[in-house]
C-alpha cells in the first residue's frame, strides 16, 4: 500500500488530505509519519477503552498490537 502511495513513477497519491479543514500535503514522508502516528493514536484508544471498561487486554493482545518488529519481518524487511 505504501509503495503505491508514495511518490514515484507508479505512485497514486499526489495529495494527502488529513481532514476536511487542513491543506493537502504531497504524498511522501510527511504522509507516512502522519499515518503511523494516527495508527498509534487509535491503538492507544483501544487500550485505554478496554482499561476504562475494566476489561484488561490479554498480554498477547496488548503487546501484539504494538509489535512493530513482527510486522516489519512479515513485510519482508530485515534490520
Amino acid at each position: 500500500m505504501l509503495a503505491q502511495a508514495l511518490p514515484g513513477p507508479d505512485g497514486r497519491v499526489r495529495n494527502f488530505h488529513r481532514d476536511g479543514w487542513a491543506r493537502p500535503w504531497p504524498g511522501g514522508a510527511a504522509m507516512f509519519t502522519y499515518m503511523v502516528s494516527h495508527d498509534a493514536h487509535h491503538r492507544g484508544q483501544v487500550c485505554m477503552l478496554a482499561h476504562q471498561l475494566g476489561l484488561p487486554l490479554p498480554i498477547k493482545a496488548a503487546s501484539g498490537i504494538w509489535n512493530w518488529e513482527r510486522l516489519w519481518r512479515e513485510c519482508g524487511f530485515t534490520h
